[in-house]
């Protein structure tokens, strides 16, 4: 054998190993399951952003035998009804958790890739306020908030905290909010949690949104997870209800 067929031979017994490596998988309570992607159009490398980015958003799921052993459909997973698919409760059924023969894996459809695809263009776009927006999970996780002054807890957010109520702007109002604050812990945005969202008072207003999922420190994250929106405005994240003054836009 010549050496180009001794190379050409090599690489060949090569292809399964590589084959093999290029699988992707997601982790769902400390157990990786292997993804499906129904888009066959689908590059490798976004296939393997999408189960990166899959791992973070089943960071709050049960197992698939917890999962299955709880009927109320209010949990991270939505049973079906035979009890073989498992859907993310937020996308419907873009992304199922699916136990065939018990063969588990992710699967995920065109309608939810596609929406990864338009996540990652905004996120590629908007790269500073994507940024910015892990700088802001980091100091909340990292920062004492009851020792900063109510000034700069105002800081950190935009307007009325709700849009309806007594007193929530007050001094008194920010500190009591911020202490509740105090006790979640935030986890790292996913993709799909940053979003455009049209402003009731300016319908050709939008505004970039951050959903934050929270857990209670105090508590197992499964027990207790919680979505709170932040938004950007005027170059900084924050919460509250957007101000109803909008001449200066979003961005």
């Amino acid at each position: 054998m010549n050496r180009v067929n001794r190379v050409i031979m090599s690489c060949c017994l090569c292809l399964p190993f590589f084959g093999q490596a290029q699988t992707v998988q997601v982790c769902i309570a400390k157990t990786n399951y292997p993804v499906e992607f129904l888009d066959a159009n689908l590059s490798m490398t976004n296939q393997q952003r999408i189960a990166s980015d899959l791992t973070l958003v089943f960071s709050l799921a049960t197992s698939f035998e917890e999962a299955r052993g709880n009927r109320v459909a209010e949990g991270v997973f939505r049973p079906d009804i035979d009890e073989t698919m498992f859907c993310f409760s937020r996308w419907g059924e873009d992304f199922l958790l699916v136990d065939q023969n018990n063969q588990r894996s992710i699967r995920v459809k065109k309608a939810g890739s596609d929406r990864y695809l338009k996540s990652f263009a905004l996120i590629k776009t908007h790269s500073n306020a994507v940024h910015k927006a892990k700088e802001f999970v980091t100091m909340l996780n990292a920062t004492d908030l009851s020792a900063l002054s109510v000034q700069e807890l105002r800081g950190l957010i935009h307007a009325e905290l709700w849009p309806e109520g007594e007193d929530n702007n007050s001094d008194e109002g920010i500190q009591k909010f911020f202490e509740i604050v105090q006790k979640y812990r935030c986890l790292d945005i996913c993709a799909l949690n940053f979003f455009w969202q049209k402003m009731p008072e300016d319908e050709n207003a939008k505004v970039l949104v951050a959903g934050l999922y929270m857990v209670d420190k105090a508590n197992p994250p499964v027990e207790n997870p919680t979505a709170w929106p932040i938004e950007f405005y005027k170059g900084k994240w924050g919460f509250g209800r957007m101000p109803t003054d909008l001449q200066e836009k979003a961005e």
